[in-house]
């Protein structure tokens, strides 16, 4: 008996050059992840990328069958805006990346700095309930609370990452999500904002976000806070899953005499795209293996002080 194909799955990401590497390896991955790549359709906005990084990232999804759709993206209209927390003024293209796009009911969007080893298609199955978007819950962070306190959230009150998104592009259109965080962030008080345009999402979308399991959005600092007895995160959501894992924070799998998980995964994954040999990362095996095993010492003698009791945080 025939199954019906799964409808086309869009994924949006946002990148300039200094990321489109990292963007080649989440793509990379989660085609390799997925139980059907044809279904899926990237759609890439990309500011200032040359001709042969758009090349390299349609390879990337036409080797496996999917459709890719590379835009010029600008950011002219976030001048001015604060980069506390951000690299570049792309993170803010997710705020109007879906009224951009027109064919399709609901979008998924990723950061660049994220790894999967789950099939994207689940999420694309996820009921959102009548909610505008879904997303995981931070998980356990003293400035949730900070958020909450300063913006009039009940305590308790869920704070998304917004990194990993389900969208439903006609509500988040209709409720001019983008424009209404924009005002937001531009109205409100600067020492006031934490993440930017992800506490604006949060504010503008309160109620609005279904909450999904950790593993659709686990951050990988919550392996090294496990390590030294700050948070049992990890240990309780990640260990022996399946994961889309998310690299936040300054400690990225790429950079040198880092100690991430999955980090001999990711570099394999890189390595399958047309950016191996970028210069993202080291091709030696052995240079790797050494400058990995040092980041690893390092970060051990680390989780004996806080344990020791003379760290308070990672």
């Amino acid at each position: 008996m025939e199954t019906d194909a799964p409808a086309t799955c869009l994924v949006i990401l946002a990148t300039d050059e200094n990321y489109a590497a990292p963007c080649g390896v989440t793509m990379e991955s989660l085609l390799q992840n997925t139980s059907a790549p044809s279904a899926v359709h990237f759609a890439i906005f990309g500011r200032d990328l040359p001709s042969a990084t758009r090349e390299k990232l349609e390879r990337i999804a036409q080797s496996h069958g999917a459709t890719i759709d590379v835009r010029d993206a600008t950011v002219d209209r976030f001048q001015g805006l604060p980069l506390f927390g951000v690299e570049s003024l792309d993170t803010y293209t997710r705020l109007y990346a879906p009224d951009e796009i027109d064919g399709f009911d609901e979008a998924i969007y990723l950061d660049c700095d994220i790894l999967l080893e789950k099939d994207i298609l689940e999420l694309r199955g996820v009921d959102l309930e009548g909610s505008i978007a879904a997303a995981v819950p931070q998980g356990p962070t003293p400035f949730v609370d900070e958020f909450n306190n300063i913006h009039g959230f009940s305590e308790g009150d869920k704070y998304f990452n917004a990194g990993v998104m389900l969208i439903d592009v006609d509500k988040w259109s209709s409720r001019n999500v983008g424009d209404s965080a924009i005002n937001w962030i531009s109205e409100t008080d600067r020492e006031s904002i934490i993440y930017n345009d992800q506490d604006a999402i949060n504010v503008v979308l309160k109620d609005k976000i279904k909450p999904i399991e950790a593993v659709w959005n686990m951050e990988a600092r919550y392996y090294w806070e496990q390590r030294m007895g700050i948070s049992d995160w990890w240990k309780q959501n990640a260990r022996g899953k399946d994961l889309v894992l998310h690299y936040t924070g300054s400690q990225k799998p790429w950079d040198q005499w880092v100690y991430v998980p999955r980090q001999w995964t990711y570099r394999s994954y890189l390595e399958d795209t047309p950016f191996a040999g970028s210069g993202l990362m080291t091709r030696s095996d052995v240079a790797f293996t050494l400058k990995r095993t040092a980041a690893w010492l390092r970060m051990m003698m680390r989780v004996a002080r806080v344990r020791g009791g003379k760290l308070t945080s990672p």
